[in-house]
């Protein structure tokens, strides 16, 4: 199966996040055949269980409604009164069988798939006003296979149909000679035993018909190594995109680290390959911090800036070493470094001090 708009194999399997929309879309594997199936079964069930209380109750009505009708002046408002009456009477009997049939229906649709609540599938879509697209339709396979199901349901109704009378021919023929209500039981034994056999065979279909649902709705769903590859970089974004935010905020995170070398008290280098800025003020640091660091290029911008600020530059590679590889921009120096760091400012300090008179 090839995709039109790109000309390649649908070979992959549909992503979670494609399987995610479609179903919020509505679109997901459902065989009408097993609703209809668990709807008459259910509806089977419930005349086997109460059809015959619910028959006596029927006959009961119209003998009582109709008993006086010879006494009575019938007209238009007692004919209304008297459908009113029949049709509020019918409905109440009728009630829990259509309601039994009606959430079996619902459940059987629910349990394929779990419970769907969109309106997507109601909106109008154009594309299938496209002469193309309803030729593609008619002549798809899902049509051949609708087609060939319903030639198989009537070949089963009417293949039960035929069997079941050619069967019960000696149960037909006292139907001219029996009463009206015992000719409708007659009727009604033969009708239901048909709809039972035929629930059956159909039941059959259903489940195939399920199993192809599914795997139809696989096939529809596959997806293009592009498609997949498209789905990758909108959910994750564009590679390029995101290289270019990340060189972004390094640039910017240098930037900012730059101007912190200003601020520090002293420098710490290899004195080429690294350097380190660190900045101690005992008034609201717990201890000295790593301001700014960096190897090669941006060690020797860090050497530059500190030198038209003014800040001292001390050479000592063993420690310029240990704090670019533990140090982190921002935090304070790691506790095995205290006490280095520690003499290290101590000198710094003394230095100022001589160079300016004993002033910090």
């Amino acid at each position: 199966m090839a995709d039109g708009n790109t000309g390649q194999e649908r070979t992959e399997s549909a992503t979670p996040k494609r399987r995610q929309k479609a179903r919020a879309e509505g679109n997901v594997p459902r065989s009408t055949e097993v609703g209809s199936v668990v709807v008459l079964a259910a509806g089977l069930i419930a005349i086997g269980a109460f059809g015959g209380g619910m028959a006596d109750r029927a006959a009961g009505m119209f003998r009582s409604q109709f008993a006086g009708f010879a006494s009575l002046n019938f007209d238009v408002d007692l004919a209304t009164t008297f459908a009113n009456e029949t049709a509020a009477a019918t409905a109440r009997m009728l009630a829990p069988l259509l309601l039994l049939v009606a959430v079996a229906g619902i459940v059987a649709n629910v349990a394929q798939n779990g419970l769907i609540l969109t309106t997507k599938p109601l909106a109008p879509k154009f594309n299938r006003i496209s002469p193309e697209a309803g030729l593609r339709r008619i002549f798809s396979k899902r049509s051949a296979v609708e087609l060939l199901k319903s030639i198989v349901k009537l070949l089963i109704v009417g293949g039960i149909v035929a069997w079941s009378l050619w069967r019960t021919p000696d149960t037909l023929m006292p139907l001219t000679t029996v009463g009206l209500f015992h000719g409708y039981g007659i009727i009604l034994e033969l009708v239901f035993r048909m709809a039972a056999t035929g629930a059956f065979a159909l039941a059959i279909l259903a489940v195939l018909d399920f199993f192809f649902q599914r795997w139809d709705h696989e096939s529809q769903m596959k997806m293009t190594r592009q498609e997949i590859r498209e789905e990758h970089k909108q959910s994750e974004g564009d590679p390029q995109l995101k290289s270019r935010v990340r060189q972004r905020q390094m640039e910017m995170s240098r930037r900012r680290m730059m101007e912190d070398v200003k601020t520090a008290d002293v420098v710490v280098t290899n004195p080429i390959r690294f350097a380190v800025a660190l900045k101690y003020d005992t008034a609201t640091m717990d201890a000295p911090k790593v301001v700014a660091k960096g190897a090669r290029l941006v060690a020797k911008r860090i050497r530059d800036l500190a030198r038209e600020a003014g800040i001292p530059i001390v050479e000592n590679p063993p420690l310029a070493r240990a704090l670019f590889k533990a140090g982190k921009v921002g935090a304070y120096v790691p506790l095995s470094l205290y006490q280095a760091v520690a003499e290290l400012l101590a000198f710094v300090y003394r230095r100022r001090e001589r160079a300016f008179g004993g002033a910090r």
